[in-house]
């Protein structure tokens, strides 16, 4: 009975402290790019173009009749 909960209460330990790495680990990461700045390259415009290009849907078909999109 003894080592039941003190294996839940080991657990519930180690639970705890891995989301409070997880958590320390993500504002890092946040601090680190607030630090580095937003890279908005050409590459990065000319993707984001090219997905809205593919995204676009210029007319919808439903039940055999054609709608075109404004």
């Amino acid at each position: 009975m003894i080592d039941e909960i003190s294996w839940k209460v080991a657990k519930d330990d180690w639970e705890k402290f891995t989301l409070i790495e997880e958590i320390s680990w993500r504002q890092k990461s946040r601090a680190l790019w607030l630090k580095e700045g937003d890279r908005n390259t050409n590459f990065f415009q000319r993707m984001v173009n090219l997905h809205r290009k593919f995204n676009y849907l210029s007319f919808v078909v439903v039940d055999r009749v054609q709608y075109e999109v404004l």
